[in-house]
């Protein structure tokens, strides 16, 4: 789906046949009144949403999509496009789109590849947001060591460690602390999900009772690395017996608990980050947008690979 030198009508076809699935129920025709007057429809409001996706991810300016779009407009006529969008169609249609439609439908995906006794793990990793003119660099540069700087985001993800799926995904300033985005994340996953994850791994950053709290209720164990002013309570509650393991022997602890399986987030991460360098959008909300595309594109990717929608 990404990196094309043009479209490839076959697997073209594929694509939107999965995209259809999605967000035929997302992005339903407005219902026309018997006494409506006016041109008919040239294309389903789904369709254009999906093609506006698609544009935001490929390696083609908007001009040289809609270009490739009309070699292949037989394929569009398929899904019941009279012709090819215009350029400016598709770009609206994917302006807009509200990043919470991305987020959901990621943890939607996500849904349909997670398998039964899997377990999961979240993190956040800073992104840089490159600007697209001269005077924005300069606007930001006398900040940019900054750790409030404008041009740099945290997203943070939640993710299956066996089917390497995002389950969740969402974005904060720099300067925000990870654990209250921990919290709101695990909320996104919900019970479905949660049902068939039995650990979440994550570092100190998310240690507290609050979060395995929220986890504990949908039966989930938060397996996390012990902060070093931890207290032991005394008790034969998980955590007491945790933390004295890991102070006897911090491999030890992390051997017993497979707190390696962790490091799934940052092999995604690492994925999601070489796509990233070839996002150029001049609109800061436009690029936030097309990383949290990426994610959404991420879950697509291993759909098609398993044939989910086949």
């Amino acid at each position: 789906m990404l990196k094309l030198i043009k479209l490839d009508p076959d697997n073209f076809q594929k694509v939107l046949f999965l995209l259809k699935n999605l967000f035929q129920a997302r992005f339903p025709d407005q219902k026309k009144s018997e006494n409506s007057s006016g041109a008919p429809r040239k294309w389903s409001k789904w369709l254009i949403v999906a093609l506006g996706f698609l544009g935001a991810s490929l390696d083609f300016t908007w001009q040289e999509y809609t270009h490739q779009l009309k070699k292949i407009e037989n394929v569009l006529q398929e899904f019941g496009a009279v012709e090819a969008p215009k350029k400016t169609s598709i770009y609206n249609a994917w302006k807009s789109i509200p990043s919470s439609q991305i987020k959901s439908m990621t943890t939607q995906v996500s849904r349909l590849l997670v398998q039964e006794n899997e377990d999961c793990a979240i993190d956040s990793s800073g992104f840089l947001l490159k600007v697209g003119c001269i005077w924005r660099f300069i606007k930001y540069s006398s900040s940019e060591l900054r750790r409030s700087s404008k041009r740099f985001y945290k997203f943070h993800i939640v993710v299956s460690t066996v089917s390497k799926t995002v389950l969740a995904v969402d974005r904060s300033k720099s300067p925000d602390h990870d654990y209250p985005m921990g919290r709101k994340l695990i909320k996104k996953v919900g019970t479905r999900l949660f049902s068939k994850i039995s650990n979440n791994y994550a570092d100190k950053a998310y240690n507290g009772r609050s979060l395995s709290k929220d986890l504990a209720e949908f039966g989930v164990r938060h397996i996390v690395e012990p902060k070093s002013n931890a207290v032991d309570h005394g008790t034969d509650s998980f955590q007491d017996c945790s933390l004295r393991l890991y102070k006897n022997s911090p491999q030890l602890w992390k051997h017993t608990f497979k707190h390696g399986k962790k490091s799934a987030v940052e092999q995604i991460f690492g994925e999601i980050k070489i796509r990233n360098n070839a996002l150029n959008s001049r609109k800061r909300n436009l690029l936030k947008k097309q990383i949290l595309l990426q994610f959404l594109l991420y879950n697509l990717n291993k759909a098609m690979e398993l044939e989910i929608w086949r």
